[in-house]
């Protein structure tokens, strides 16, 4: 009963905090209101990447798993790469040397708006429209406007270029100065030195980061191909982070919690809090970025609690709201999650050598790291995976879930491929979507996006040519030796 009302108290007020130390359950609201806010994934880092707040930088070298909010600047240096998750499964991805900026996010659960400003470089928008979410895209002198799920680049590295891959995009001009339609297999460009403001062609230039921004496709649909039904109760089942839950572990039905999800390839020493960051934000205070790949879902909304067949995470509050840190109901006797030392970030960032003077890394080992270990970013794949095939709870033996084949999702060749007008794991029509929303044209939001000041370009600057890594090699174990024969069975008669 205690945990029943402790679980209904997370779900219906996901900013609680309840720390459960033993019997003693400690419950406090956040002094912040970051629950309120609009977040949205960083959900991929390689190389170094910025995170700047209003022009200002807040994070020097980002790491995957850290919340972006209104306002904020991701910025990838010349080795850098970024992918920014939005809640819905959109996603926007820069390649090395680019910078965009979140002009405007709508909140979780909400049909508003969400407003980008590429302000450098090369990047890759993935936007669903399915769900009434509207997407506006500042690229130069334009805005874009998908008018059904729409995957296209855009470049500012020369002439302002978009290019759509697949979908549709409505395109304004600066001012109302022109207006045109681009549809799949199309480009438009903005040449000012050009008689017309834009140019439209019936083919698309190819581009070596096509590629990378197949890959990553591909990375995040062989997570997607299966799922199972404990997303159902979210508020927010088309969030992605249900897909690296069950991707990378399973859910198993407890009596008086519900599903409770545990992670592939750890026991019960593993520790959810022993491996990650601590990042100061200036508007929302401290916040947990985990280090597991999966880390984005279980460190925002419902709560971690201990059994004992060790850690296991219930669900609660999941597209209500966003808490900064994370819930812990029970824990083993003398548990303490890591805190930031006393005198804050300044002077923890002199004895624990962060990354950044506002990210301060937990670490407490192997064990904590689970089988992912540091550096391995989002490549988990169900592929590594090894799902567990029963638990035992004080004598109880508790079946997994079953999964099922993910819609919208098909095998063509040795690639994942999506139904028309479908991102990756995300269906065209989810239950309680409306139909006249699935495709066609969308309204447009009812203000267009400020113009973001244009970071300037060195001419001299040139982007570095993607070269995918070699596909991973699977090899055939060795064939056993074959048992000797047995010894024939001695004569028949007396022994000599």
């Amino acid at each position: 009963m205690f945990h029943r009302a402790l679980k209904a108290l997370q779900h219906f007020l996901p900013a609680v905090k309840c720390i459960v130390l033993t019997s003693v359950a400690i419950c406090v609201l956040p002094a912040a209101r970051a629950q309120d806010a609009a977040v949205v994934r960083l959900a991929y880092v390689s190389g170094n990447v910025q995170i700047l707040q209003n022009g200002v930088v807040q994070f020097d070298k980002a790491v995957a798993n850290m919340p972006l909010f209104k306002d904020s600047q991701v910025a990838t240096a010349i080795d850098g790469q970024a992918e920014i998750e939005f809640a819905d499964g959109s996603v926007a991805r820069l390649t090395p040397n680019s910078s965009l900026q979140l002009t405007h996010v709508q909140s979780a659960g909400a049909n508003g708006h969400t407003d980008i400003a590429l302000t450098s470089g090369l990047a890759y928008f993935e936007l669903n429209v399915g769900q009434g979410q509207r997407f506006a895209v500042k690229i130069g002198p334009a805005t874009a406007h998908p008018e059904e799920n729409t995957i296209f680049r855009a470049n500012l590295d020369k002439v302002p270029e978009i290019a759509v891959f697949q979908g549709a995009l409505h395109v304004d001009g600066d001012d109302a100065t022109f207006t045109t339609d681009v549809t799949e297999r199309q480009s438009v460009r903005f040449d000012e030195s050009a008689a017309e403001p834009f140019t439209l062609a019936q083919t698309v230039t190819p581009d070596s980061w096509d590629r990378w921004n197949m890959d990553r496709d591909d990375t995040i649909a062989r997570e997607a191909q299966t799922q199972t039904d404990a997303r159902n109760d979210s508020a927010a089942p088309q969030d992605p982070g249900w897909n690296d839950l069950d991707a990378a572990g399973d859910w198993f039905p407890v009596d008086g919690y519900g599903n409770v999800w545990v992670p592939d390839g750890v026991d019960a020493n593993w520790d959810p809090y022993g491996y990650g960051y601590y990042a100061d934000y200036p508007i929302y205070g401290t916040t947990w970025v985990s280090g597991y790949p999966w880390g984005w879902l279980p460190y925002h909304c419902g709560a971690w609690n201990y059994f004992p067949f060790g850690w296991g995470w219930i669900p609660g509050g999941c597209g209500l709201g966003w808490s900064p840190i994370g819930t812990i109901w029970n824990a083993p006797q003398n548990y303490r999650r890591p805190l930031v030392p006393p005198g804050g970030f300044a002077i923890a960032s002199r004895t624990h050598r962060p990354n950044s003077s506002r990210l301060l890394l937990v670490d407490r080992g192997a064990a904590a790291r689970g089988p992912w270990g540091p550096g391995s970013g989002l490549n988990h794949t169900i592929a590594t995976a090894q799902h567990r095939q029963s638990l035992n709870l004080e004598g109880s033996v508790l079946e997994p879930l079953g999964h099922r084949p993910a819609p919208g999702l098909g095998v063509q060749g040795d690639r994942l491929t999506t139904a028309t007008g479908t991102h990756v794991g995300i269906p065209i029509a989810r239950p309680g979507s409306s139909p006249e929303n699935q495709g066609g044209r969308m309204p447009m939001p009812q203000r267009s996006i400020g113009s973001a000041a244009q970071a300037p370009r060195a001419p001299e600057v040139t982007r570095p040519t993607y070269t995918a890594p070699p596909a991973p090699r699977y090899e055939a174990p060795a064939p056993r030796a074959a048992p000797p024969p047995p010894p024939p069975p001695p004569a028949a008669g007396r022994p000599h």
